[in-house]
């Protein structure tokens, strides 16, 4: 009988912290919020399933998809930071992993690489609250929707032609104004309208970061048909310097916070 107590003890212990921890995710945050966040995620969910259940072309020489989600995990963590017309532009990389994967891995397992890669990208950035379901719902309604754009261009293939390359470009693009699509909205739903300014400056950033990643895209899956090594071959000194350019800037940054503090 006691065994029992400390079980149904230990059953309300555990339930009472689940709705501790439900209680703080919900807490603070505005209704209208959590709407836009459920939307996105109903939005981004049917679309994937719609997509994976479509009939791809068959990879030739597909990449394990491990690889790929680790990828997607060491791209997050690692914002290139560049200065254009007197502004400081953080971009993201997550789109290249995601069109490299739409043409070198099976479109089921590139969902399942992308999902997973960006939960423990989320989990190891300590992501908490709306804003890890905000961030998984939002960047699932982008891959869904350049998929959608890829294969409706260039039919899934590998690229081949002008046509399959600009499929790329139009699917990567799709991406990025879909993702930032669901920031402003998740923002203007909390009462922080972006201002013209932030259109500003969210256009300068659109247009350094597409050619970029596109550029990027074309010479990684170049690279991989020709020779599959040659890939990680690229790929070592791209994430070295990327983490040394990380390095930097915080260093930069803790820099100018200690001459903030001291005046100097």
């Amino acid at each position: 009988m006691e065994v029992v107590n400390q079980l149904l003890e230990g059953a309300r212990s555990d339930s009472r912290s689940i709705a501790g921890r439900i209680h703080s995710l919900v807490e603070g945050v505005p209704g209208l919020v959590w709407l836009v966040v459920l939307a996105v995620a109903s939005i981004g969910t049917a679309l994937t399933f719609s997509i994976v259940a479509e009939p791809w072309p068959p990879i030739s020489r597909a990449l394990p998809w491990p690889l790929l989600a680790l990828a997607v995990i060491a791209v997050q963590p690692l914002p290139v930071r560049c200065h254009v017309r007197q502004q400081t532009l953080a971009l993201d990389f997550f789109a290249v992993p995601l069109l490299i994967g739409a043409v070198v891995v099976p479109v089921k397992e590139l969902v399942v690489a992308l999902f997973l890669g960006n939960l423990i990208g989320q989990i190891l950035r300590r992501s908490n609250g709306i804003r890890f379901v905000f961030n998984l719902a939002n960047q699932l309604n982008g891959v869904a929707l350049s998929l959608i754009v890829l294969k409706a261009i260039d039919h899934g293939h590998y690229p081949a032609s002008p046509r399959d390359w600009l499929g790329l470009a139009a699917a990567l693009t799709t991406y990025e104004l879909v993702t930032d699509l669901g920031v402003v909205g998740a923002m203007s739903a909390s009462g922080s309208v972006p201002h013209l300014e932030y259109f500003r400056g969210l256009g300068v950033q659109l247009a350094v970061l597409i050619p970029l990643s596109c550029t990027l895209v074309v010479i990684a899956v170049e690279a991989y048909w020709a020779q599959p090594w040659a890939l990680a071959v690229l790929s070592g000194p791209c994430l070295a310097a990327a983490g040394m350019y990380r390095s930097t800037n915080r260093l930069r940054d803790r820099l100018a916070d200690v001459q903030s503090l001291y005046r100097f």
